[in-house]
């Protein structure tokens, strides 16, 4: 369905029953005139920016520090924002190499454990995920 993405970020891929569409590169011509609606004058944003610019807010702070961590273990003392794309993309793909070197199973992220070993003091949580540094 053509403007897809704007369904998407307002969950509405997922409502059977509707058919609404915002597609961005629509002419509305039919709708406004030249005459009763000025172009071009003003604070004009487009309907899908507005969208995207209030719902990326929905990243917590904690998420943000997060990344945030992450970026400065994989680029330690580097001002990140600063990064050239290639330093950048290649960091990513080196961190990703380092993951895929891992058995899915002992994979760990931000000290996020799929495995715990069984032990008298962990035993209640066995298999459960639980945020601890790995051994």
């Amino acid at each position: 369905m053509k403007g897809d993405y704007t369904r998407t970020i307002l969950n509405l891929n997922y409502a059977p029953d509707s058919s609404w569409v915002l597609d961005p590169r629509e002419s509305f011509s039919q709708v406004f005139d030249k005459v009763d609606f000025p172009v071009s004058t003003g604070n004009q944003v487009s309907v899908d920016f507005n969208l995207i610019y209030r719902w990326h807010s929905n990243v917590s702070v904690k998420d943000e520090k997060c990344s945030q961590d992450l970026f400065q273990k994989l680029f330690p003392g580097q001002d990140v924002p600063k990064l050239p794309l290639r330093d950048f993309l290649a960091g990513l793909s080196n961190w990703r190499e380092d993951i895929m070197a891992q058995e899915p199973g002992y994979r760990t992220f931000e000290g996020l454990n799929s495995f715990v070993a069984p032990s008298s003091t962990n035993l209640p949580c066995q298999l459960n995920y639980q945020c601890a540094a790995v051994p």
